[in-house]
């Protein structure tokens, strides 16, 4: 007889927020969110899990070509952030204090508006983002947080 594959049960969908676009996780990343109901040690996994700090691939709000908005979620509140500018290459840069896993993709590529890139970034103490930008021309975005996460929306 061959052995059963459950498929592990994924969260509900949340509502859906117009002019969001959320960028696919890898299958690796689903799967590692979930345990299996059946599993004898589910709620181990689910309380450690809850216990991490875990960081979610960004959600992106675009409308014509310009970037509004970057929402990153987070599963507990987030610490002291400190963020900076670098002008060669422009950059902007936000480190979030503390450990941190993140669930996603580590380097997205965007090419709209001032935003070319979004990168992520392990170090002991933090965890870094990155937002690769065309130009220093237009305003830095503004950081905000939440005990849900952390929103970074650019001034047009």
């Amino acid at each position: 007889m061959a052995p059963r594959h459950e498929k592990a049960q994924e969260p509900a969908p949340s509502a859906p927020q117009p002019k969001t676009q959320t960028l696919p996780q890898r299958p690796s990343d689903t799967h590692k969110m979930a345990p299996k109901q059946d599993s004898p040690d589910a709620s181990q996994t689910v309380s450690s899990l809850s216990s991490q700090n875990i960081l979610f691939q960004p959600e992106i709000s675009a409308q014509g070509g310009q970037v509004h908005s970057i929402i990153f979620r987070s599963t507990s509140p987030l610490p002291e952030l400190h963020t900076f500018s670098l002008k060669t290459p422009p950059r902007f840069i936000i480190d979030i204090d503390g450990s941190w896993t993140y669930r996603g993709r580590k380097h997205i590529a965007m090419q709209q508006g001032n935003l070319r890139a979004i990168r992520m970034g392990y170090h002991p103490d933090k965890i870094r983002i990155v937002l690769d930008l065309v130009s220093h021309s237009q305003k830095l975005p503004l950081v905000n947080t939440s005990d849900k996460g952390l929103h970074v929306q650019f001034k047009k």
